[in-house]
């Protein structure tokens, strides 16, 4: 999938050291075997045959990198997944989730929003797209609600 190739592209464009192809692939293990916190999943990371060569902090340090980064590791995963498998996109599946905020008032994507779970606080809803074949295509997150013809716009831009 090029995993190592977008890491160390991204390296190279931020200048930090930390091996974040390492991170990232510890963060998705840990994410499918065992779902849990940052924290838990640095410790957890510490029982899989190659031992992570970071610390915690450059777990934490990468994260503000990861998403500055999102859409060039989402749309050039996607692009060399291609490579490996092509897609049927005859029917495609949707499927959104809810990311709700502490905040006392709304900010940037952080709107207020109707939810199933009704709660009164700041919202991002972040839509999936799966193919057939359960490939994941890029995702957005959208701010306005309802959103389905503005999010089917913004990701079909994203591929």
């Amino acid at each position: 999938m090029g995993f190592d190739k977008i890491c160390k592209a991204i390296a190279r464009k931020h200048g930090f050291k930390y091996n974040l192809n390492s991170i990232l692939s510890r963060l998705l293990y840990t994410r499918i075997l065992y779902p849990s916190s940052k924290l838990s999943s640095f410790a957890l990371s510490s029982r899989f045959i190659e031992k992570p060569d970071f610390s915690l902090e450059d777990i934490y340090r990468s994260l503000s990198i990861i998403n500055e980064e999102s859409d060039y590791i989402q749309s050039t995963l996607y692009r060399n997944s291609l490579k490996i498998s092509k897609r049927k996109t005859g029917v495609i599946y949707y499927d959104c989730t809810n990311y709700f905020f502490e905040l006392e008032q709304a900010d940037g994507l952080k709107q207020y929003g109707a939810s199933k779970e009704n709660r009164p606080l700041p919202i991002v809803q972040m839509g999936f797209l799966w193919t057939v074949m359960v490939f994941l295509l890029p995702s957005v997150s959208i701010p306005e609600i309802p959103m389905n013809k503005q999010q089917w716009f913004l990701w079909k831009k994203a591929c």
